[in-house]
């Protein structure tokens, strides 16, 4: 799946386009772990988890291309917009490691700052 992914990723778009990727990526990750770390509370989480959730899952999924190319198929969207969504997608997906130490890290803090809350 990964090297298909990769192989979608178009070098030109992510070269011309770098201003417009860093921004779009930088809001769609930083709005999707807020939508995802509000609704922590009710879940039930604590802060720290919420917060491991919500950056573990602020990346783009495989589903997008599955919609990006219906909309480009149906005329919805030009090809530009559908390499440059694409791109988006899968730079964020290859975050995912990064994220992930990010949030182990964060919770880790959210949850040493609990507990001398409770001390």
């Amino acid at each position: 799946f990964f090297i298909t992914a990769g192989s979608a990723l178009d070098p030109t778009t992510v070269i011309q386009c770098w201003p417009t990727l860093l921004v779009g990526i930088t809001s769609f990750l930083l709005i999707k772990f807020g939508v995802i770390y509000s609704a922590g509370g009710a879940l039930e989480l604590s802060k720290a988890d919420a917060a491991r959730v919500g950056l573990l899952l602020a990346g783009g999924g495989e589903f997008a291309f599955v919609v990006f190319n219906l909309a480009a198929d149906n005329g919805i969207i030009r090809d530009d917009l559908q390499s440059l969504l694409t791109a988006s997608v899968i730079i964020s997906m290859a975050l995912t490691p990064i994220l992930g130490e990010l949030a182990e890290y964060v919770g880790d803090k959210l949850d040493e700052a609990e507990a001398e809350e409770t001390t």
